[in-house]
């Protein structure tokens, strides 16, 4: 591994050819006595990895609208190595709301079916496409297959098995958050489904949809002195600017006042004034054995916003729906770094509080989930400082690691601190 690193090969290539994660890579590297690059060294190496007519070639054809996940697929590559070879060369990324918006409108059905191929055939999912055309994604497979084209296999498996596309875990979210007042078209927004598709998959799993009038009332209700989670209710201040919900103001356990969404405090999906993820409460449940999947597979992102020049939003992921619940306020991802849910919430705590005091929101975002951990800074020096983290965490551990970069309690550092002892 580190002969081929060293070569001017990245992690990514690598931990494909070993069928491994790219984190195992940079320890055995580190553990061979090999030094792992730097985001500046990873933007200088990968752009090496091509000759001068592969880097023309690349630079040509995404200059000529083809998608960087098509091109990545072409060179065998990851989709941020192509992205770094255009960083590298001055070529502006385009975010996926301009991508779309260089599709024609004016098509004929035969011309539409034969674009929504294209489309799909650049790498897209049929989403992506339904929301360039706008086109429902099952019109979408229509029109592909119209054209002569081929769905990719997943989709295909999912639609002859009878499988749902949804999957269970999926509806039981979606059966909460219903149930709590959200209704089905507000779900389909944030995550990218048809308004029916949410409802069967409630009813699938046992579940009731309500009307639309009978979630209206729900979402208009008086939740004044009511608790939930951290927070509880003061008044209702108005609409949020992104969506038709309720915007209200809370009072945090910690003494803070916020104003967030009644529906994302009400289904649980945000429990705090933002004080949980200084660390507190989820390095507290660790401690108590309570983190929930502590050893599952997840990813440390970092995101531009597509509506918002010079916003970064870095955060973690372990379903895979991150992206898809922004309700399409994510742009371009500009890093992702795969570990474990724990080390990867860890390092997600340790680049927050290490950009604190460059936290900083659009007024129109006031509400929407995560807008605390929006971060105005150049991508480059976000990126250096999350890969010089991310390595302090693999040469620490992640308790050495907790106890130099994460905000925590005494109580709480005198417990890892005996961790520690004992480990060693």
């Amino acid at each position: 591994m580190r002969r081929r690193y060293e070569a001017g090969q990245d992690t990514v290539q690598i931990a494909a050819a070993f069928g491994c994660s790219h984190s195992a890579v940079s320890r055995s590297i580190r553990l061979a006595g090999g030094t792992v690059r730097t985001a500046g060294h990873y933007t200088k190496g990968r752009s090496r990895t091509f000759n001068p007519e592969q880097s023309a070639a690349i630079i040509a054809r995404y200059k000529a609208h083809e998608s960087s996940v098509a091109i990545a697929k072409s060179y065998g590559v990851s989709d941020t190595a192509i992205l770094n070879l255009l960083r590298f060369a001055g070529i502006e990324i385009r975010s996926a709301q301009v991508a779309t918006a260089l599709v024609r409108t004016d098509l004929t059905p035969p011309e539409k079916d034969r674009e929504a191929r294209r489309l799909y055939d650049s790498g897209l999912s049929t989403r992506k496409v339904a929301a360039a055309l706008k086109m429902n994604p099952s019109t979408v497979r229509s029109a592909v297959i119209r054209a002569g084209g081929v769905i990719r296999a997943h989709s295909v498996a999912a639609k002859h098995c009878h499988e749902p596309i949804v999957s269970n875990e999926q509806a039981q979210e979606f059966m909460r958050r219903h149930n709590n007042g959200e209704h089905c078209n507000a779900l389909a927004r944030e995550f990218g489904y048809a308004p029916e598709t949410i409802s069967r998959a409630i009813c699938r799993i046992g579940g009731t949809v309500r009307s639309q009038g009978e979630a209206a009332v729900l979402m208009r209700r008086d939740v004044t002195g009511q608790t939930f989670g951290r927070l509880t209710g003061i008044r209702r201040v108005g609409k949020v600017a992104w969506s038709n919900g309720s915007l209200w103001e809370w009072a945090c356990v910690c003494g803070q006042k916020t104003r967030l969404p009644l529906d994302s405090v009400t289904t649980g999906n945000t429990q705090s004034c933002g004080c949980i993820a200084q660390g507190e409460t989820s390095l507290g449940a660790y401690l108590a054995g309570n983190f929930y999947e502590p050893e599952r597979d997840a990813e440390f992102y970092v995101y531009d916003l597509a509506n918002f020049t010079g916003y970064l939003k870095p955060g973690i992921d372990s379903n895979g729906l991150r992206a898809v619940a922004s309700q399409g306020q994510y742009g371009e991802q500009l890093l992702s770094i795969q570990l474990p849910r724990l080390d990867a919430w860890l390092l997600e705590q340790a680049v927050l509080n290490e950009t604190r005091l460059l936290a900083s929101y659009p007024a129109e975002l006031e509400g929407w989930a995560g807008y605390t951990e929006l971060r105005r800074i150049n991508p480059d020096a976000l990126i250096t400082i999350a890969t010089n983290l991310h390595d302090q965490l693999l040469d620490l551990g992640r308790y050495d690691f907790a106890l130099r970069f994460v905000p925590m309690t005494a109580e709480q550092a005198a417990q890892i601190t005996m961790l520690l002892q004992v480990a060693a």
